[in-house]
């Protein structure tokens, strides 16, 4: 972006209230605005409601909407603007003596106002059937705003009037000219969606949705052409404003406001600059206050769990707690499934549930790691209640608790297996491709069957691993370039404290090999990589997408090359010279020996590179399962196990069971690695 010069003139962004008729903010809504008038202006079967959440325009809509109808004051439309924000705490009566008091102003030959200590529904309905019975009025459009302001009690016996009116219109030709709008939000959750009112039988719904992408960049460039900035440049700070709010009307003019100050200043305005702005909001907004002040009240922190998570698929019949998301103006539809309305949602819903973000990029690529993050927790919530299940059936020997705890049992599954399903369209085109490992036993080591087998390969015995993902090749040159391009080797947070030692002391600043065009094909296994250099690779992804990575261990590695059955090679027990790459010194591109996939489809688990994992050398059989990835297990220099034999070793020692050690800043020609996490992907 750019500096501009100061100006004594003040663009229109307003950011506190509704805009007015004339003010040159007011952007979209036409459509909204069309169907609604066409609606007020001829019988409709069903009333009108105006759903949207927080500042998303709803009165700015309906002042629009009034001023459109009164241009049709000769053709009989009469509009009767009813504004319940001046009587907080009113009764019933109250209310319905404010309403008649509003249709005396337009309204001809009214007859008597009930009295206000008599008025009841029943009594407005009759004084609106008496006061419409002239032909002067054809259309009779009642614009109820600001309900929130009224007692839950008195907004309840509204609905049930507004009800009767509805009935009484298919019986009644001077009550079929009545019409109303009624606007809201969560405030009228109860009273549209559940319990016996049901205002949604009665009415139609128009969801107010967010500005087009040209709508909000010229919002942005109009607004900031008051500081003498061509309408033309205006459009990268409008482009940056609609990535990040996706056209939300009020962060629209909000950030529009903060441009404006800033350029007002002197301020030159870059990306970054614009990204700081940006995650200044999460912190001083009062829009986002709120938000999360109504999330909190309407006790819906794990409804916005699972909305962040991206995996509630779009039905007819949204979950209570997806509708109340929506009617907060923080959820809406997006490619088949319930998402947060914007980038700085998404951030702002990790921020109060309290989930870990990285601040140092932008709210967008923020908001992407905060999704697959709460994905993670919302599995790692799924998992956790699936083993208290386990163990309560262990326990239980009641045939109706049993029968209540394999039904969510059954529940868990499903979730579960729907979630693994689910593809990310926003991973980097260069992300690996990941393979589950099924949870179960399987055979590790060797026996007295395999004439190749070394001592460190005994005892053969069965091992029990959960669930888990691993790639479904070794990590290739065009896979690890992000990293070398990238902060991977100069930012200390990636690296294991000895491995940032050793690193500096070149320094180094990319594989060993990286520039020798017979091994830096973009689609063959990255090659003279440390087991630094691995892990600091793994640490570096899992910031960028969100979801913590890590070398396999060796009993990882092992399941996926053999299988449950404990055979030789990932294709079999017999070996078979043309199923992978071994004895001939360079490495083919990954994925080149289909033949010798392993039961899970993994490939190149024999020969091409030796990988690293994260298992410390002289672990011994049988194998005890630990935690390999915590801090304490990574540091020092310690000699750690590699797998796989490589595109240099004879035959025997690319079999499944084969185990090698080398220290930790080894850059051999012959070292890769690939890696794995416990989450799908």
């Amino acid at each position: 972006m750019y500096s501009v010069p100061v100006s004594n003139q003040y663009p229109t962004f307003k950011c506190i209230g509704a805009l007015e008729i004339s003010h040159p903010s007011f952007r979209g809504r036409q459509a909204e605005l069309d169907k609604l008038e066409q609606v007020c202006r001829n019988y409709h079967d069903a009333f009108l409601l105006v759903c949207g959440g927080l500042q998303t325009g709803k009165t700015s809509l309906l002042l629009r909407l009034k001023s459109n109808l009164e241009r049709h004051w000769r053709d009989g439309v009469r509009t009767c603007w009813v504004d319940f924000q001046s009587l907080s705490g009113a009764n019933q009566s109250q209310v319905y003596r404010h309403i008649a008091k509003e249709a005396e102003k337009v309204l001809p030959n009214l007859p008597e106002t009930p009295d206000s200590n008599e008025t009841d529904g029943a009594a407005l309905i009759n004084f609106l059937e008496r006061a419409l019975s002239s032909d002067q009025v054809k259309r009779f459009v009642l614009i109820f705003d600001a309900l929130t302001a009224l007692p839950e009690t008195t907004r309840t016996d509204l609905a049930y009037v507004l009800r009767g009116l509805h009935t009484k219109r298919l019986t009644s030709s001077t009550l079929a000219k009545v019409q109303c709008v009624i606007a809201g939000g969560i405030d009228l959750y109860d009273l549209v969606f559940s319990g016996k009112v049901s205002l949604r039988n009665i009415c139609e719904i128009v969801y107010l949705g967010d500005l087009s992408e040209a709508e909000a960049i010229d919002l942005i460039a109009g607004g900031l052409s008051v500081l003498g900035i061509a309408q033309a440049q205006g459009h990268e700070p409008g482009k940056a404003v609609y990535a990040c709010v996706n056209g939300h009307p009020y962060l629209t003019q909000r950030l529009g406001e903060m441009l404006v100050n800033q350029y007002q200043a002197g301020e030159q305005v870059d990306a970054q600059k614009f990204d700081q702005l940006a995650w200044s909001l999460l912190t001083n907004d009062s829009l986002l206050k709120s938000l999360e002040q109504n999330l909190r009240t309407h006790k819906l922190e794990d409804a916005a769990l699972r909305l962040l998570s991206v995996i509630q698929p779009v039905a007819d019949h949204a979950p209570d707690h997806i509708k109340k998301l929506e009617l907060l103006g923080i959820a809406h539809r997006a490619d088949n499934y319930w998402r947060p309305r914007n980038s700085l949602f998404s951030v702002a819903l990790a921020k109060w549930l309290g989930l870990s973000l990285p601040t140092q990029m932008s709210v967008q690529n923020a908001a992407l790691v905060a999704q697959r993050t709460a994905r993670v927790q919302h599995i790692t919530t799924l998992r956790n209640e699936r083993q208290d299940i386990a163990t309560q059936l262990e326990r239980s020997v009641i045939f109706e608790k049993r029968s209540d705890l394999q039904h969510r049992l059954r529940e868990i599954e499903t979730s579960l297996t729907r979630i693994e399903q689910l593809r990310d369209p926003t991973l980097p085109t260069w992300f690996p491709e990941f393979i589950k490992i099924p949870a179960g036993p399987f055979i590790m080591g060797s026996n007295g069957n395999d004439p190749w087998a070394n001592s460190d390969e005994m005892p053969q015995h069965r091992l029990e691993l959960p669930d888990y993902w691993i790639s479904k090749t070794p990590i290739t040159n065009a896979q690890f370039r992000p990293f070398v391009e990238s902060d991977g080797y100069t930012n200390r947070n990636y690296w294991t404290e000895e491995g940032w030692d050793w690193c500096q002391k070149r320094p180094f600043v990319q594989p060993e090999y990286w520039d020798n065009p017979e091994y830096n094909g973009a689609d063959h296994p990255v090659i003279g990589i440390s087991w630094f250099e691995a892990v600091a690779y793994c640490r570096w992804l899992s910031a960028q997408i969100g979801i913590t990575f890590r070398l396999p261990t060796e009993a990882e590695w092992e399941k996926a090359a053999r299988g449950p059955d404990g055979r030789i090679w990932p294709w079999g027990d017999s070996w078979d010279p043309t199923a992978c790459n071994y004895g001939n010194h360079r490495t083919t591109r990954v994925g080149y020996y289909r033949i010798g996939a392993s039961p899970y489809g993994v490939l190149d688990m024999a020969g091409n590179v030796w990988e690293w994992c994260a298992t410390k050398w002289q672990k011994q059989y049988p194998y005890q399962v630990e935690n390999e990835w915590e801090a304490n297990y990574l540091k020092g220099n310690v000699r750690r196990a590699l797998r796989c034999g490589s595109h240099s070793s004879e035959h025997k020692d690319t079999r499944g069971s084969r185990r090698l050690n080398l220290l930790p800043r080894n850059r051999q020609y012959t070292i890769g690695f690939r890696i794995a996490c416990d989450f799908p992907i």
